[in-house]
This record gives structure tokens, C-alpha cells and sequence, in this order.
């Protein structure tokens, strides 16, 4: 079985074929936009969602905020984006699972 897609910020403004999700860093607990596809970062939620092509902080696995060269990267669910007040970044207020 197919795991639910998780929501997302936005496509990929680097490679157009990604999807921007959320994660948070297990080193500093930092919460992140990790493209899908190429796995560029972008430590500002809002700055990804507001500019068109806003330049990457850093490239999967290392942590824009810590400066970690390699973490532990977790995804958020619906939840866990409402309790980090982002939700209202998200590409749709259905895209995604609860």
C-alpha cells in the first residue's frame, strides 16, 4: 500500500518537478522546506511561499539553521504544521491528510 501524500508549500521553484514539504530537523528541531525531488532547502516557510525563485540555504542532509552536515530529517503531517503555525503556507487547505 501507497503511503498518503503529505502537504505541501509549493513546487519546486529550483527544479519544477519536486514538491516543497515540511521538515524539522532532529539535531535543533528547526522546521524546514526540503524539496521532494532535488533536496534543496529552504529555512524560511514564508520566504519560499511569497518569492519565485528564492535561492536554496542548503542541500539535503545538512540543517540551513544548526549547520549540521547531517541530520536526521522528519517530515510534518497536517498537525504538526497547525502547531507550528504554518498551515496557512500550504499550497491548499486540502492538500494533504489530517
Amino acid at each position: 500500500m501507497s503511503e498518503p501524500a503529505l502537504p505541501y508549500l509549493r513546487s519546486c521553484p529550483v527544479c519544477g518537478d519536486g514538491q516543497l514539504r515540511l521538515s524539522r530537523c532532529g539535531r535543533c528541531d528547526a522546521v524546514v522546506a526540503i524539496c521532494d525531488e532535488c533536496e534543496l532547502i529552504w529555512r524560511d516557510a514564508a520566504r519560499v511561499c511569497r518569492v519565485a525563485r528564492p535561492p536554496s540555504d542548503a542541500a539535503f542532509p545538512a540543517c540551513p539553521a544548526c549547520g549540521a552536515e547531517d541530520v536526521p530529517w522528519f517530515r510534518l503531517d497536517r498537525t504538526e504544521i497547525r502547531a507550528a503555525g504554518l498551515e496557512v503556507f500550504l499550497s491548499s487547505p486540502d492538500n494533504g491528510p489530517d
